[in-house]
């Protein structure tokens, strides 16, 4: 592990906010970079951990550091070329740097038939303003997979295909205008790992095990049993695992206090809507996976008791662009909303009686598919304070939507 910057000659120590990150010694230190070694516990956790650099004179701004499951082979040049692109074992991560006008090839060996993922992390290890795209070839050069923008990673661009006949393909890593420079830095995973696009329920109450359902058009659903932790979370990375095999990113979901109440089959009216006896709070879960779909559901409320009626779709990385609205138990809509969270919908409704109360769900241009998965929190209003510390010297747009 290093450090670069200024004024480092007086460097005592790293500090790590997360455990399983052990320092054993500052092995170099310079007025402009400080090398470490470090040592990565067994039990770990996956994902970005947070660093600072601490001297005698100051402390550095936050710097993070990935986690992950395969073992790390630095890129080599020249492999601008497929004729010299840099030979890669499956289930590997290369860590690698894409400069100005730079692209970077890697020859992998695949079978018919057998699933190949490959993802990247450079928008999200926060170094800089990067996009990067990803594309890989077959041995006739003929593109087999192809992808910039992803509704999950954003900036950042997966695949995962099975492979069409054997032979070997060269992966191609390039900025999407052919930009770069030294701080374009990405982590490069290929292998036969799962890469989900989306994961059903959306969240579930903290402290239970939830038998979370993956997507990926290379799998199709498969199902892992994920225990939450004991305390909610906005925002909780959850991680696919499948034939032994883990994913090197995770999707996000809601840990809450709530129960959840999951979409029955044909819920697309009134008359078959999802119904609970469950009082708010409670949690409402379902996927949109025919275009023009609506779901629908039922729920019972206290007279005068003011309810907040939240999405969380986009927030979780979902294409969902909801609409929802609220119906007494004659059909009539009390309220509605599209976008006051975003693209999240929000609302607040007083019931005027204690009766049953109906909810629909829809994507406000019609849209759907597997990936379209939403989750619906019905709470009583909550006073709150936050508080929200900026991570600073961080170029990501991950959090913005």
């Amino acid at each position: 592990m290093s450090f670069k910057g200024e004024r480092l000659q007086d460097a005592e120590e790293i500090i790590c906010y997360e455990p399983g990150i052990e320092v054993v010694k500052l092995s170099s230190v310079t007025n402009q970079s400080v090398r470490a070694q470090v040592k990565i516990a067994p039990d770990c956790s996956l994902g970005e951990h947070h660093l600072r650099l601490r001297a005698a004179t100051g402390i550095s701004e936050l710097r993070t550091f990935m986690v992950g499951t395969f073992p790390i082979i630095e890129e080599t040049e020249p492999n601008d070329d497929p004729s010299k692109a840099q030979k890669i074992p499956l289930n590997s991560t290369v860590a690698g740097v894409i400069k100005s006008e730079d692209v970077d090839c890697f020859a992998v060996e695949l079978k018919q038939g057998q699933r190949f993922s490959a993802e990247i992390e450079g928008i999200r290890l926060g170094r800089a303003n990067f996009d990067p795209r990803l594309t890989v070839f077959d041995e006739h050069h003929a593109i087999v997979g192809d992808a910039d923008d992803t509704w999950l990673s954003m900036q950042d661009p997966f695949l995962s295909f099975l492979v069409p006949s054997n032979g070997t393909y060269i992966v191609q890593v390039r900025e999407v205008t052919y930009g770069g420079n030294d701080n374009c830095q990405y982590l490069l995973h290929m292998g036969a790992f799962p890469r989900p696009g989306s994961v059903y329920p959306l969240g579930g109450k903290a402290g239970e095990t939830i038998a979370f359902a993956f997507f990926s058009g290379a799998t199709g659903w498969f199902t892992n049993q994920i225990k939450l932790p004991a305390v909610p979370q906005n925002k909780f990375g959850i991680y696919a695992e499948l034939e032994g095999l883990t994913a090197p990113s995770p999707n996000w979901i809601r840990v809450s206090g709530f129960a959840n109440v999951l979409a029955t089959a044909g819920n697309h009216d009134r008359q078959h809507a999802t119904m609970t006896d469950l009082q708010p709070p409670l949690a409402l879960n379902g996927v949109l996976s025919e275009k023009g779909q609506e779901d629908w559901f039922r729920f019972p409320a206290t007279k005068g008791t003011v309810l907040e009626v939240k999405v969380f779709a986009r927030r979780l990385r979902s294409p969902l662009d909801s609409v929802i609205e609220i119906f007494d138990a004659k059909g009539q809509t009390i309220a509605s909303d599209d976008d006051a969270a975003g693209v999240d919908s929000f609302l607040k409704f007083t019931p005027a009686e204690s009766t049953n109360y109906f909810l629909r769900v829809r994507d406000t241009l019609g849209h759907g598919g597997p990936d379209f998965v939403y989750r619906v929190e019905l709470d009583g209003v909550r006073p709150l304070i936050t508080l929200k510390i900026p991570e600073v010297a961080r170029n990501d747009t991950q959090s913005r939507q």
